[in-house]
């Protein structure tokens, strides 16, 4: 399996795609603490001012903070805004 891998990395960067598209992965982007991007997620599974559960292909990153809000939701990205206090993976 590995090597099917390594050949979607090289196919994703030949091709100058985003890796995270071609490897079915996740992608969390983080400006300061008031804003989280998750790209490539699978849907929310928990939504409270003070946590956020998101599904995703590595398992259910789990954002937690204060004033937690969505900014917007797509099919495949969630922009949440609020005081950010940690970000885990579980």
């Amino acid at each position: 399996m590995p090597r099917v891998q390594n050949i979607k990395k090289q196919f994703a960067r030949f091709m100058d795609l985003p890796s995270e598209a071609v490897m079915n992965t996740a992608e969390v982007r983080v400006v300061g603490h008031m804003e989280v991007t998750i790209t490539n997620h699978r849907g929310l599974v928990e939504y409270t001012t003070t946590v956020v559960r998101v599904n995703s292909p590595q398992g259910t990153i789990v954002v937690s903070g204060k004033g937690l809000f969505i900014e917007y939701l797509s099919h495949d990205e969630l922009k949440l805004g609020g005081k950010i206090a940690g970000i885990d993976l579980q």
